[in-house]
């Protein structure tokens, strides 16, 4: 006996739900993001990174700076890490370099899922962006110490320092709508076809 013919408009069982949804891939680019901000935090403070990557670069922000300052036709003179005037010295410390904003910025790109040659791209350009932001910063802490000095230690230690983080996070934010744009067109396309 032949079984007996079924309905075409019965509802059909979607089955559990795809094991990729997005708040599965939302938790692990998190789990991603919390791994590579903890391994690039515990890197940095590796002491040959220190000696050959943080104090280099904690040097060009100095020397950026004198640059930057000098242009402005304001004289000082550069000894090392440290900024003189006639009147003060602005000495830039490690934590005044903007590694940190440039870690929270790198483990986002890193964890952030994408393809390798568009992390590549946004690294190219935030690494950059972040350095010259906080080359601002340094440069305009000199000018408030100057100018304003009463307004140094809560502008150096808690707006500047809020602001390129903030500029970190602000600019992984523009490189990930790009991308996720970019995904996004390609799709539209794909789907267009």
């Amino acid at each position: 006996m032949a079984d007996p013919p079924t309905s075409t408009t019965e509802p059909t069982d979607p089955g559990p739900p795809e094991p990729n949804g997005p708040a599965r891939s939302s938790l692990k680019t998190l789990l991603v993001y919390g791994l590579c901000i903890g391994g690039l935090f515990a890197i940095r403070f590796l002491p040959p990174v220190d000696t050959h990557v943080v104090q280099p670069y904690t040097a060009l922000v100095a020397i950026g700076a004198e640059l930057i300052v000098k242009a402005f036709g304001t004289e000082i003179v550069r000894d090392d890490l440290v900024i003189r005037s006639p009147d003060f010295s602005l000495v830039i410390q490690e934590e005044c370099n903007g590694i940190s904003a440039l870690l929270i910025f790198l483990a986002a790109v890193l964890a952030h899922p994408v393809a390798p040659l568009k992390k590549l791209f946004g690294i190219a350009l935030g690494i950059p962006a972040i350095y010259v932001f906080n080359e601002i910063r340094v440069v305009s802490l000199y000018y408030i110490k100057w100018h304003w000095p009463a307004a140094f230690d809560v502008m150096h230690e808690y707006v500047w320092q809020a602001l390129v983080i903030i500029f970190a996070i602000v600019a992984w934010l523009f490189w990930a709508g790009l991308c996720d744009r970019s995904r996004q067109g390609k799709h539209g396309e794909a789907a267009a076809r």
